[in-house]
């Protein structure tokens, strides 16, 4: 897979949106997005930033590396994704580099569960491993564990608290000189 070096790819996005569409887009992402936009905050969105006619996973790479915070929305459905959990090894791995914030987002779906890969998420790991290489299931799932065990919000604190914490957060973005919070 393509996998260009992030020192040399510019920020070109201020936060990278990561989420499945199925289960988040018409609500939640929505709501998310508006918002940001309207704070001025440069955001990647699948439907609006892929061009037609260009390879979709070098596009996506190339963004997340391009991006200083990357917002994973991790619904019920997030872990059934190949396309999704690809996204979050790289994402995960340019974090590791440290030229990535993560910030998760629990979207009716309790974080324990996706730590701990336990019922619906187990679930889908099940399906994975029926058909998807071992090494690849084995990455994906690590990804999965270590996005969990990073401090996020729940969706039950609900938007308003999140829009708090997160705006709190990357309210350094928009001000010239500021760096952004870890």
């Amino acid at each position: 897979m393509f996998s260009p070096s992030s020192s040399t790819t510019p920020q070109k996005f201020d936060v990278f949106l990561s989420f499945r569409g199925k289960d988040t887009r018409r609500i939640f992402i929505s709501f998310l997005y508006k918002e940001l936009i309207r704070m001025s905050i440069r955001t990647f969105k699948d439907d609006v930033e892929l061009k037609s006619g260009r390879r979709i996973s070098s596009d996506l790479l190339l963004a997340i590396e391009g991006s200083k915070i990357a917002v994973v929305v991790v619904s019920k459905k997030y872990p059934a994704s190949p396309w999704c959990l690809h996204e979050l090894v790289k994402i995960m791995d340019v974090e590791k580099q440290g030229s990535l914030t993560v910030m998760p987002i629990f979207y009716n779906v309790e974080p324990s569960h996706v730590r701990r890969q336990i019922e619906k998420v187990a679930e889908q790991f099940t399906k994975h491993e029926g058909r998807e290489n071992h090494e690849t299931v084995v990455s994906w799932r690590q990804a999965l564990t270590n996005l969990a065990s990073i401090s996020g919000q729940c969706s039950r604190d609900w938007y308003f608290h999140i829009m708090l914490s997160f705006t709190s957060r990357t309210e350094s973005i928009r001000v010239p000189g500021k760096t952004t919070q870890s």
